[in-house]
């Protein structure tokens, strides 16, 4: 697929980036904002208070890890809707057993770093519709 049809493929999604590297947030932002995803990003400190209710987040693990163990469980509440709970991509560290982190961590899927756009496009597109 060209990058004119990637374009846009995410359009209305709503995604919330919590992840305390400005360089990693900043690129995460980028990539999906051009497919049309609406993009909040944030740190650990401040995702509580992110004023759109999210279809996915996307969460650094050495900032959940730093937000304490019950932070992404009270994220996700925040962001469930009736019928529409949120779903949670979890960015991990090059080979970290991802299908055991994801299990472990009660998300629903674990990237790697540095994160490969296309996995991350396809998995959100694939989680907020």
């Amino acid at each position: 697929m060209s990058e004119i049809g990637r374009e846009r493929q995410l359009n209305g999604i709503a995604v919330l980036i919590v992840e305390d590297d400005l360089t990693v947030r900043s690129e995460l932002w980028q990539d999906l904002e051009f497919w049309g995803a609406l993009v909040i990003t944030t740190t650990g400190a401040g995702a509580f208070g992110a004023p759109l209710r999210s279809d996915v987040i996307v969460c650094g693990l050495a900032t959940a890890e730093a937000a304490g163990p019950t932070f992404l469980e009270s994220l996700r509440r925040l962001h469930d809707r009736p019928g529409r709970p949120v779903r949670v991509i979890l960015l991990v560290p090059p080979g970290m057993d991802a299908a055991e982190t994801a299990v472990a961590a009660g998300v629903e899927l674990c990237l790697p770093t540095p994160v490969d756009p296309d996995r991350l496009r396809a998995a959100v597109g694939r989680f907020g519709r």
